[in-house]
């Protein structure tokens, strides 16, 4: 199961139009983190390590619309935390859906299985699954045992009941290409595709001097600050003074089946392992949670 057709014929119209109207800089993809939130304690993920009043807020169904009215990108990315732990997810993928926007509701798929009534199967709706390798690869990943197996089940549950589903993976610093490439072989890869690679995560992602997240989300918390990349900034006037909301253009790549750009990919991600080697376990106390 790939890109579906109608999808490739909407983004395109979206391209052509942009291209048409003089547009130089526009969104592609929102990328949407609804909350910070998480259920699982992931090796070199800091969003958990936000003080309890930054991880309990939630953006509001009308918010997080008013966000993907205001950018006008195609593609909507939600991401969190884990946006299954928000309880009005499910209105807010209905008003996505009821604008023609493709989702990718990206998840960590523990909660999918009992959530997954709260959704209807839609050509607009995706599972982004996330496996960041095989069996021991993931776990450790994730620093829970069973994740891997939970996660596999529900990509077949999910299937069965015809959703669309893809898997997302994160390539960590010192990745090989014998160990990416048994993941690609995974029977489940057949129908639900491994499609995007982002970026590795082997230490936390840095933040700015104001604690900002970084750059191409629109979060329930802080001022969001851009660098010189291809995006639409929406600018919003609150109470606390304007606030950059930005919809970035993320670049997701399909991953190429082949040898030579894994061990590319694997050779680039060498000197930031060398450079700042690990020391002890990167998993901390679920009690933090």
């Amino acid at each position: 199961m790939g890109v579906p057709l109608r999808q490739q014929v909407s983004v395109a119209t979206y391209l052509v139009k942009q291209k048409l109207m003089g547009v130089e800089k526009f969104p592609l993809v929102l990328m949407l983190e609804p909350l910070f939130r998480c259920n699982l304690a992931c090796a070199g993920c800091g969003k958990i390590d936000y003080p309890d009043d930054i991880l309990n807020k939630r953006l509001s169904v009308e918010d997080a619309l008013a966000a993907v009215d205001d950018c006008g990108a195609p593609i909507v990315s939600i991401a969190g935390g884990e946006p299954l732990l928000h309880k009005e997810l499910p209105k807010i993928v209905e008003g996505m859906i009821a604008r023609k926007k493709y989702i990718y509701l990206c998840t960590n798929a523990l909660l999918l299985k009992k959530r997954m009534g709260d959704f209807t199967p839609s050509p607009y709706l995706n599972f982004s699954i996330h496996l960041d390798g095989l069996q021991e690869r993931h776990d450790a990943s994730v620093c829970q045992d069973g994740v891997f197996e939970r996660a596999v089940e529900v990509i077949k549950l999910a299937l069965e009941k015809g959703f669309r589903v893809t898997v997302n993976c994160t390539l960590f610093q010192g990745e090989t290409a014998e160990e990416v490439l048994p993941l690609l072989g995974l029977q489940v890869q057949r129908e639900a595709p491994f499609v995007p690679v982002h970026g590795q995560k082997g230490r936390r992602l840095p933040r700015d001097e104001g604690g900002a997240h970084p750059p191409g989300v629109i979060s329930p918390v802080g001022a969001l600050h851009l660098d010189d990349v291809g995006a639409h900034v929406c600018q919003q006037q609150g109470a606390e003074g304007p606030r950059h909301d930005l919809a970035g253009v993320e670049d997701h790549h399909p991953l190429e089946r082949s040898r030579p750009l894994l061990s590319g990919l694997s050779r680039s991600l060498r000197p930031l392992h060398s450079a700042a080697p690990a020391t002890g376990s990167p998993c901390r106390d679920r009690g933090a949670l």
